[in-house]
This record gives C-alpha cells, sequence and structure tokens, in this order.
C-alpha cells in the first residue's frame, strides 16, 4: 500500500493504492468554504452616559437624577421608561491630596450608563431626543437583529455549498467520484456594527442610515472518495 500527499493551499489529497488487477483509490480531499448572510438590523442599541460633579453628595445624586427624570420623560413616547435599563451607578468622592486635610472629599462624581433598545424605524427619532437633553452622553449605538440563529444556519449552508464546489472540481480533476463528507469543523463570527456618537455632535434633525449586519461561517471540511478502474494483467 503507498500514500501519496498533494498539498495546495486549503487542499490535501491523500491516495491509497492497492491490489494488482483492480486499482482502488480511496482519497480524502480536504477543503475550506466560507459562506456569509447580510441583513439589515432591526434594533439600535443605545449606550448612554450621565456624569455629574458637585461639592455636596447629595447635590451631585440630585443633579443625576434630575437628568434621568428629564431623559426618560422625552423618550416616553418612543420607549417605555422601564425598558431603559441602568447598567452601572457610581458615586465616587474625590480627594485633594496635595491638602493636610484628607479628611473631607474636595467633591463627588456621579456615573451613570444607561441602555435601550430602540426599533431601528426608530434610530433617528431617538438619536434627536438623546441630543435634546442637556447632561446626556451618547457613548455609542450599536446595531443587532433578533434572528441571529437563523442567519448562523444560512451562512453554514452557503459555507457547506462553497466546500462541496470546490471538492467536485478536485475531484474531476482526479477522476475521483462518490464524495462523502467524513468530518466537519466550522467557526461563525457576526462582529457588531457600531455607531460611535458624541451627544454634542448630534444634529438637530438626525439622518443616520445604519450599515448592514453580516453573519460569516467558515467550514473546513474532508470528503471521502473513490473510484476503480480494470489493469490489463
Amino acid at each position: 500500500m503507498k500514500t501519496f500527499l498533494l498539498e495546495s493551499g486549503f487542499v490535501v489529497i491523500a491516495l491509497m493504492l492497492a491490489s494488482p488487477d483492480i486499482l482502488r483509490a480511496q482519497a480524502e480531499i480536504t477543503v475550506a468554504g466560507e459562506g456569509r448572510v447580510t441583513v439589515a438590523p432591526e434594533f439600535a442599541e443605545f449606550n448612554i452616559g450621565i456624569n455629574r460633579r458637585n461639592l455636596s453628595l447629595a447635590e451631585a445624586y440630585n443633579e443625576y437624577r434630575v437628568i434621568y427624570n428629564n431623559f426618560t420623560s422625552s423618550m416616553k413616547d418612543i420607549i417605555d421608561p422601564e425598558k431603559i435599563y441602568t447598567n452601572g451607578l457610581s458615586i465616587t468622592p474625590r480627594f485633594d491630596y496635595q491638602k493636610q486635610d484628607r479628611l473631607s472629599p474636595d467633591y463627588y462624581l456621579v456615573n451613570a450608563t444607561l441602555t435601550f433598545d430602540v426599533p431601528i424605524s426608530l434610530l433617528n427619532k431617538a438619536l434627536d431626543k438623546t441630543g435634546s437633553v442637556n447632561g446626556i452622553v451618547l457613548n455609542g449605538i450599536r446595531f443587532t437583529t433578533r434572528n441571529t440563529a437563523k442567519l448562523e444556519t444560512e451562512a453554514l449552508l452557503e459555507a457547506m455549498k462553497d466546500a462541496e464546489a470546490k471538492a467536485e472540481v478536485i475531484a474531476r480533476q482526479s477522476e475521483l467520484s462518490s464524495l462523502t463528507v467524513k468530518s466537519v469543523t466550522t467557526q461563525i463570527s457576526h462582529p457588531p456594527v457600531f455607531l460611535p456618537l458624541r451627544a454634542a455632535s448630534i444634529a438637530s434633525e438626525s439622518n443616520v442610515v445604519p450599515a448592514d449586519i453580516s453573519v460569516t461561517a467558515s467550514v473546513t471540511v474532508t470528503f471521502t472518495a473513490s473510484h476503480s478502474t480494470e489493469q490489463k494483467r
């Protein structure tokens, strides 16, 4: 029995030859395939911040609450205020370490991070509302879709079709047939699409067109193939 290895890029062909009368060739063909599915986003996920500084802890927190209430009130015709989530809230005393008296803070910082989703059809309206509230910092917007699992399946199918097409070309050139999948490894990526912004840069009437979302699947597939030809004695 002899084994021949032919390597070219992502392609590996192994032939095992045996029998003096009938040449039976069994081969393994390994190829890489890629598939991509692109769709328009369904939702815009906002990430905003509220940052206040005051000599008094009570005043700093009160300023935060006023801005928070103003913002949720301005957004109530777009989203239920209960669906505006506080992801983080910190209250930090700050000291001037060059002073001898370090027992009392010089001021307090209140930092909060809020997130919420709106349908993509309300993106620009939500941007306008966010930019109209003093004290709001828009950290960024992430575009999302709820059909991630479906997109992953479609991308995998496209990747498998790509791999099968490559294997069929190699099989024809090598006079092989009867392709059968032996093993498959997969990798799926769907990097989020962000729109980084600052509230100060938002126009009075926003007109943002979100980018599409892409899901990419990569596969490495090993096929077995065989054929037989009679040899003269």
